[in-house]
């Protein structure tokens, strides 16, 4: 009986390897370039006071940008063809998710006295958005890591209350801001949560949250400015749905709209905090305390993003608070776990086990499909991109894309060659970059049609 058991479970572990290696293999892929991705590379094709320059017109802080450039030139792939570079950018991206996957490994073990394997936490990429930001070549993964260090700091501070820990938690804090602004309120919502809740350590945290703000100040003038910009022009849309998109699978968001967006983010959250509520009580206290402390600076940054968007303009996207969104996940995956293997459950307890299970698996599963028929076009323009390359043409024109991404892709796939297209001054507006001295720095060999 034992042997069998065992037998099962190491079938079950070659699958389950497989299959996550299938889906790195399936997103680390070459045709999903897109927008993003592109400016991204484009950024860290000049030095690094240059890019901090054209970062300074953006509406980001540029220390991603800086540590890839990094990685990139002492990895020797600055100068490889654009197609090595995106694999490697993408790759970068998934070893970062790999190492805060070890971080929130040693946080759940240390909260829960148990024993979660690293296999067991990368069923978090089956969560909403999660795959998606594993691989983009953007800021978001890098986020999530500084925060789960901040945070591993601050638990190790709170119990042992050691002056490295609280130094510790600043220093990730601030790297996190030096990442992305909604970051900056993320890690700045952890300190001031524990400056509320642990009394006799307020002047600590007192001390900490002024620290941070200081390591922030060489960039503060910067940042004043691109916030500036923002309430001027804007390329979000205020779409409730967008608010919400850390929590829907982004293919489908973008097939059914904003609506259905919402609609499914709503059944998501509802789902997991029910789950929360009746798994919580089988854990410790110092679990609970976390768990609580993660859920309300993943809502209330979300919340404060709304009152942002109402009150100024919309500026807030749901996956800029995947920062913590994926460690919320992370910490819901044994709850998750906890509730699906329980036995005695009642009739309404088993439609959100159900349901929970039809969500994420149908969720995964049309999302790859989509991703597949995606694929399909994106093959198309790769050929094409094969024979402009093999052209001798010097000058191609593509207004035939109704997709603002392809010209931007084919600028990059092909360097050498000048991309011409009639609605330059859309495609080069705050839809793409936040200003058009940025745009034609970053997309040299894009030009209007005359």
């Amino acid at each position: 009986m034992k042997k069998d058991l065992m037998g099962k479970r190491k079938i079950y572990y070659v699958l389950y390897t497989i299959s996550i290696a299938l889906l790195f293999l399936w997103a680390l892929r070459i045709d999903l370039v897109n927008m993003d991705d592109t400016f991204t590379l484009r950024m860290l094709q000049h030095p690094i006071p240059e890019i901090i320059k054209l970062d300074s017109l953006d509406v980001h802080p540029p220390l991603y940008y800086i540590i890839l450039k990094i990685f990139f030139d002492i990895t020797f792939i600055s100068h490889a063809s654009p197609y090595v570079q995106i694999i490697v950018g993408r790759l970068f991206n998934v070893l970062i998710f790999f190492i805060t996957l070890v971080v929130m490994k040693i946080i759940l073990n240390k909260l829960s006295n148990r024993r979660f394997s690293i296999a067991f936490l990368s069923l978090v990429i089956l969560f909403p958005t999660v795959l998606w930001h594993t691989t983009d070549i953007r800021m978001y993964g890098l986020s999530a890591f500084f925060i789960s260090c901040e945070l591993n700091a601050i638990i190790n501070y709170n119990r042992n209350q050691k002056l490295k820990d609280i130094i510790l938690a600043t220093i990730f804090a601030a790297l996190g801001a030096w990442t992305h602004y909604f970051t900056a309120v993320i890690a700045g919502l952890l300190l001031f949560y524990n400056f509320i809740m642990e009394k006799h350590k307020r002047l600590s945290y007192c001390i900490s949250g002024l620290a941070f703000f200081s390591l922030f100040i060489p960039w503060l003038k910067i940042s004043m400015s691109q916030i500036s910009s923002v309430k001027h022009s804007y390329w979000i849309k205020n779409q409730i749905g967008e608010y919400f998109n850390a929590f829907v699978y982004q293919k489908l968001g973008r097939i059914f709209g904003s609506g259905f967006s919402f609609c499914f983010s709503i059944l998501f959250i509802s789902c997991l905090i029910y789950i929360a509520i009746k798994t919580l009580k089988n854990f410790g206290l110092e679990f609970k305390k976390y768990y609580m402390m993660v859920s309300v600076c993943l809502y209330g940054t979300i919340l404060l993003g709304i009152i942002l968007s109402v009150l100024i303009r919309p500026i807030f996207l749901g996956r800029y608070v995947y920062g913590i969104s994926l460690i919320y996940f992370i910490m819901t995956l044994p709850l998750v776990n906890e509730f699906i293997v329980d036995g005695i459950m009642s009739r309404k307890d088993k439609l959100f086990k159900y349901g929970i299970i039809l969500l994420i698996s149908i969720g995964s599963i049309l999302n790859m499909l989509f991703g597949i028929f995606y694929d399909l076009r994106g093959i198309k323009i790769y050929q094409e991109m094969e024979s402009v390359e093999r052209s001798s043409n010097k000058v191609i024109v593509v207004d035939h894309y109704k997709s603002r991404d392809v010209p931007l892709m084919n600028s990059f796939l092909v360097q050498n060659k000048t991309f011409v297209i009639k609605d330059y001054t859309k495609i080069s507006d705050t839809g793409t970059c936040q200003s058009r001295e940025l745009f034609r720095s970053i997309y040299p060999n894009i030009k209007s049609k005359q």
